[in-house]
């Protein structure tokens, strides 16, 4: 019996009911936005979307059977994979590779977790439109496939809805104006519930016209206020706020924890040290000279070093990074003269830098201003571990930057600090803090509730007290001196023809020490440090920033000046070096008024002051100590007595000491001879043994004592011999061609008829002699001292090993 085929579905119907999902499709799309973001992801969802719909379109026209319909389908995500979803794969941008087709299967399945584990927007990194893909492709297959040939053509709404959830699921923030999407998403539904959906009611009732017609009216108003109602929760929930909504990401554990990395600024001392203080760590193209690269922005305090806290979270990104990012210092107001010191050359507009990695290494991503990309050269190994922390405006890798690594870098504006408090005390002034601060760290050291209310009484406001914490810190020296200020040794302040430096460190002891002594005397380490911890007690969330300034083009002085151009542009020429004698440490501070602001707090280079400044509010005095009355003297007889004695010369002076000495001395040396005694034991007992061997007993004894005194320095030297073996199988273990002569000699003195002369005895000592030092002279000069007092040997000869060796 043939199978009947599928009714063709009425035309008007078709076309109204492909155009209606098809329009569907792309605006539940548009929620997908977030994740991709890219030129890339439009066209392939405009592609995806038409091409599925003709598809099926025309399946559903020509009444294809599903399993044809289902092998195009399969056909037609194969064909169009790889040029729309791994584009980098596509041959000419338009031909699928074999490379490009296992990525697309691979991706399809595991795509979506890594969805899961990067932070959007992705673009077209690696495969990951693949997911997004796929299911859209599916969506445009089905949704045309049910409307057009199920008895419930309405269940076709599940398909855009679908691909809306998905998008929750899978996204992050919401996309651009979401409550238009389900809006337009509403409309379209009831559109097609309107004006499609009966033309197909009305083409079944006249196909079937035996049967009574569905109560069309009452189905409609039922979808409509379903269609209604899905359109606004749609609407609404990506409206929602991504802080209001739970997305699988969240759920997710990062691969890149930052509060267990070491914290750079403990390090801040050896780049001013060689050979880093003269080495270069960065090469930078396109910065200009006083921009700040920041390494690190560290904002837990744990009483020894600042690092970053375990409750900042690093995603895993792509390449771009969140734009306008909370974590991102303040560069455009007041035109980069402001409190945020941005940069007069184009503060706040965007930047490119190329980095170029010298001897700096680490996870942290050196950066400029507000990154927004981040591009690695190479094989893309490190493109792949980039994470990024939009709080804190800090990019890392986990497999650390290396030298000779490079990245472009995209940013928005620079970063500098306060060049002058007391012009910039106004602007300080007029700041309030953007959020409320907790409670100081426990480790926070006392000293900082005493400066405190030296620098920022609490009557003032907020601005005041900040801008009294700086200028305070700025009143102090700087370790090093006068001259750059930075490197150990390369000039600074001369007191008595010395520099004056300060011991590294920012631990709570550390910063006790420096904000009690007087002078104050530090570097950017300490007064960054303690500088984070004011500004929080006046009431301002703050950081450390640790990281370089750009130094002018040609300013290291070990260059040779003849090269340099001075009327080189920075941004166009050759990358500006940046050496470890540039390295720096400044604060962040949040306010209301212009988000989070740089402050320099660390000292001019001057000279430091001689004597003491006076600070009597701090200055600790040592205790006067009083020497207790001495009963002795207390009858003046006695006492001028002892004064007398005092007075006369001691003639006897010298013999004491001379003979202290000489006792000092006879103990070492008893000590000595006491250690050195058994092994002196040992020596004396192996030299009166081969003495008595060579001149003592009968000829054939002295002869075969030769042989016995060899293998007893091959035993102290832990040479193993074949156990019951013969003087000729002893010879070839030991492997000299005297030894071998030796053994046959030994045999033939032992066992001839008549003894040996004396020449002949000689001999044999004289090759015993040579092949002992040939063993000796394999040796260091540990084994042979080991072997001069080695018991092996001696154990052996005062035992009953001896008669069995001094015998023929």
């Amino acid at each position: 019996m043939r199978r009947a085929e599928h009714p063709r579905p009425d035309r008007r119907y078709l076309v109204t009911t492909a155009l209606a999902f098809g329009a569907m499709l792309v605006v539940a799309a548009s929620v997908w936005w977030p994740v991709y973001a890219s030129v890339s992801f439009v066209v392939m969802v405009a592609v995806t979307v038409t091409s599925g719909v003709a598809l099926t379109g025309v399946a559903a026209a020509r009444s294809w059977p599903a399993p044809v319909v289902l092998g195009a389908g399969v056909l037609l995500w194969l064909l169009l994979g790889v040029p729309l979803a791994v584009p980098s794969r596509a041959i000419g941008g338009v031909l699928p590779s074999g490379a490009g087709l296992a990525d697309l299967v691979v991706t399809t399945a595991s795509g979506w977790r890594q969805l899961l584990t990067i932070e959007p927007p992705v673009g077209s990194y690696q495969a990951l439109l693949v997911p997004c893909y796929s299911l859209l492709l599916l969506a445009s297959v089905l949704v045309v496939s049910i409307a057009t040939r199920t008895r419930r053509p309405v269940l076709a709404l599940l398909c855009p809805g679908a691909v809306v959830v998905a998008a929750l699921v899978f996204g992050g923030p919401p996309g651009p104006a979401p409550a238009l999407s389900g809006a337009v998403l509403a409309v379209l539904a009831l559109g097609w519930l309107a004006l499609g959906l009966p033309t197909r009611v009305a083409a079944a009732g006249a196909a079937r016209p035996g049967r009574p017609r569905p109560p069309v009216r009452a189905a409609l108003g039922a979808l409509m206020g379903v269609a209604v109602v899905a359109g606004l929760v749609a609407g609404g929930v990506s409206a929602l706020p991504s802080a209001h909504r739970a997305a699988a990401r969240d759920a997710v554990v990062q691969q890149f924890d930052a509060s267990q990395q070491s914290s750079p600024l403990a390090a801040y001392r050896a780049y001013l040290k060689a050979p880093l203080a003269d080495s270069v760590v960065l090469g930078v193209t396109g910065a200009q000279p006083g921009d700040r690269v920041v390494v690190a922005r560290l904002d837990d305090y744990d009483g020894v070093v600042f690092g970053v806290g375990p409750d900042e979270h690093f995603d895993r990104v792509a390449g771009r990074l969140p734009g306008g990012a909370r974590g991102a210092p303040s560069t455009t107001e007041s035109g980069g003269s402001g409190p945020s010191g941005g940069s007069a050359d184009g503060a706040g507009g965007p930047v490119e830098v190329v980095v170029q990695v010298g001897e700096y290494s680490g996870v942290w991503v050196p950066t400029v201003g507000d990154p927004r990309s981040i591009s690695f050269g190479g094989d893309g190994a490190l493109q792949n571990e980039l994470f990024y922390d939009g709080a804190l405006g800090m990019p890392a890798v986990s497999g650390g930057l290396a030298p000779g690594d490079s990245y472009t870098l995209e940013a928005v504006g620079t970063t500098a600090g306060v060049a002058d408090p007391g012009a910039e005390g106004e602007a300080l002034g007029a700041l309030t803090p953007a959020a409320p601060v907790g409670a100081l760290p426990a480790e926070t050291p006392d000293a900082v509730t005493t400066r405190l209310a030296e620098w920022a009484p609490a009557d003032r406001s907020p601005g005041a007290r900040l801008a009294g914490v700086v200028a305070g810190l700025r009143s102090g020296y700087l370790s090093g001196g006068g001259g750059d200020g930075r490197a150990e040794g390369t000039g600074g302040s001369a007191v008595g023809g010395a520099d004056r430096f300060a011991r590294s460190g920012h631990g709570a002891d550390r910063l006790e020490e420096l904000l009690t002594a007087s002078p104050m005397l530090g570097d950017d380490e300490q007064y960054a440090a303690a500088g984070a911890l004011l500004a929080q007690a006046v009431g301002f969330p703050a950081r450390v920033v640790f990281g370089f300034v750009v130094p002018e083009p040609g300013a290291d002085p070990s260059a040779d000046p003849s090269t340099a151009d001075p009327s080189a542009d920075p941004s166009a020429g050759p990358a500006i070096e940046v050496r470890g004698r540039d390295v720096a440490a400044w604060i962040e501070v949040d306010t209301a008024e212009a988000g989070w602001v740089p402050l320099d707090v660390t000292p001019e280079p001057r000279p430091v002051p001689e004597s003491p400044v006076d600070d009597s509010a701090l200055a600790v005095q040592p205790p006067v100590v009083v020497p207790p009355a001495s009963g002795e003297l207390s009858d003046p007889l006695a006492q001028a007595a002892s004064e007398s004695d005092d007075d006369a010369p001691d003639a006897e002076t010298g013999l004491p000491l001379a003979l202290r000495i000489l006792l000092i001395v006879g103990l070492a040396l008893t000590g000595l001879a006491v250690l050195a005694a058994p092994f002196l034991t040992v020596i004396v007992l192996k030299a009166r043994r081969r003495e008595r061997r060579r001149r003592t007993g009968p000829a054939r004894g002295r002869a075969t004592g030769a042989w016995a005194e060899l293998t007893d320095a091959a035993r102290d030297l832990a040479v193993e011999l074949p156990p019951a073996s013969t003087r000729s199988q002893a010879a070839g273990a030991l492997g000299g061609t005297d030894a071998v002569t030796l053994a046959l000699l030994v045999d033939t003195a032992a066992f001839a008829p008549d003894d040996p002369t004396e020449e002949e005895i000689d001999t044999l000592w004289l090759l015993s002699d040579r092949e002992r030092r040939r063993l000796l002279a394999g040796r260091g000069i540990v084994s042979r001292l080991r072997s001069r007092v080695s018991l092996r040997s001696v154990r052996t000869y005062h035992g009953r090993d001896r008669k069995r060796r001094d015998v023929p």
